[in-house]
């Protein structure tokens, strides 16, 4: 509290700083004064302008804003800081990665040139046989129908390099199949099991189920899938496309 009663006392007198440090220099904690306001010699009785001892607020802002504007520039001219370089948006292609012994980092992996006959359609058969029919000449009798997806699994011979073999392919029936008025009919894209219902193997060659007519009841009929599939090197074929090679048919059915 004294040395700010100093300092205040400084500040009001119209003498010298000496003068006043004479007089109160029997107090110990003003003996640094003289080396604390050595370089403040000035004498208080003349008004000393502000702006001669220290910089003022808007000059050290001026100083400061002088200084930073050329950094600004200089970022702002610099296309990295501000966007990045041209090429880092563009999205980077595969083949232009490399690795460290200047390979590419990925490649795309081989696609086999053709899949085994065993498990695809004979690329002869896919849009279908014309005169498609008498698949039981070549396929053994126990076929089956699989009434969730109305489709025929039959065990059929191949034909040439497959001579001799046994290959079970499935077919489905809505592409040849539909309801006319409660009648089952051979007929393109028939979607006949939106409104027939039971369908069954019925015989040794016919397709069973009951069907919904104009009126809205259900109809007993049945269409014979011999006169309408037929069997080519192991496939099931109808006039309008051909199935697949498949494994045995569900159980149950």
């Amino acid at each position: 509290m004294k040395l700010l009663a100093a300092i205040a006392l400084t500040a009001a007198s119209s003498k010298p700083i000496k003068h006043i440090v004479t007089a109160i220099s029997d107090e110990s904690f003003l003996s640094v004064l003289p080396a604390t306001f050595h370089t403040v010699s000035i004498p208080c009785t003349k008004r000393h302008p502000i702006d001669g001892t220290f910089v003022p607020y808007q000059a050290s802002s001026n100083i400061i804003n002088s200084r930073a504007k050329p950094l600004a520039k200089s970022l702002e001219g610099d296309d990295s800081y501000k966007q990045g370089s041209k090429n880092e948006d563009r999205p980077k292609n595969p083949q232009e990665e490399k690795s460290h012994l200047g390979l590419p980092k990925r490649a795309h992996a081989a696609e086999p040139s053709s899949a085994l006959a065993e498990h695809r359609p004979d690329t002869r058969s896919i849009s279908g046989k014309k005169n498609a029919g008498g698949f039981l000449k070549t396929c053994a009798p126990n076929w089956v129908i699989w009434e969730l997806n109305s489709a025929i699994w039959a065990h059929c011979r191949g034909s040439g390099e497959r001579r001799g073999r046994l290959f079970w392919s499935r077919i489905g029936l809505d592409h040849m199949v539909g309801n006319e008025r409660g009648q089952l009919a051979y007929r393109r894209n028939g979607s006949f099991s939106s409104t027939c219902i039971d369908c069954k193997r019925w015989g040794t060659s016919h397709l069973a189920c009951r069907c919904l007519d104009g009126r809205g009841d259900f109809q007993a009929t049945s269409i014979n899938l011999d006169k309408c599939i037929g069997n080519y090197d192991g496939l099931l074929c109808s006039e309008y496309e051909c199935g697949a090679r498949e494994a045995p048919p569900p159980k149950g059915n």
